[in-house]
């Protein structure tokens, strides 16, 4: 009986299913990625950086100017577009969680990922609780998160640089 190329007498082969693995014995793709060279490193906290900071402007601005650009509404769009922007950042700084969380083990990149990513969250929330009527400040959630990661990248970068 052949079916799509399989002969009856071929058998697939599965592997066991591996369980808990030490650091140690992560596959070798991943230990090469988490021991890449120092100027590798730099060079992500420097794009890192970059985005943060492009996307985080708007952010700030729209913080500082929302209320002047439309005195009745601002709150609506601009928390919006912050949340849009702000998510980004994240998005662009997710390789930080990814890594701490590779290396199972608390590093500051994963600490200020995670404490962003939280933030991020109660953004959202109060971005939603002003939507629908009630007085909700989401957008100075956002704005904290794009300062924050524009000052850790910042520093990282700096001190990859340097160092």
């Amino acid at each position: 009986m052949r079916r799509m190329g399989l002969h009856s007498r071929s058998r697939l082969s599965i592997p066991p299913a591996q369980t808990e693995t030490a650091p140690g014995d992560l596959p070798d793709s991943i230990q090469e990625l988490l021991g890449r060279p120092a100027a590798h490193r730099a060079r992500e906290y420097k794009y890192r950086f970059a985005q943060t900071v492009v996307f985080g402007l708007p952010v700030v601005g729209l913080w500082v100017w929302g209320p002047v650009l439309d005195p009745m509404g601002y709150a609506r769009w601009a928390s919006i577009l912050e949340a849009l922007l702000t998510g980004w950042i994240l998005y662009v700084n997710a390789g930080m969680a990814i890594e701490g969380l590779m290396l199972r083990r608390v590093t500051g990149d994963l600490v200020v990922s995670g404490v962003v990513a939280g933030m991020y969250g109660w953004g959202i929330v109060w971005m939603i609780v002003g939507m629908v009527g009630a007085h909700g400040e989401g957008m100075i959630w956002f704005l904290i998160c794009a300062v924050a990661l524009a000052v850790w990248t910042g520093v990282r970068w700096g001190i990859m640089r340097v160092g």
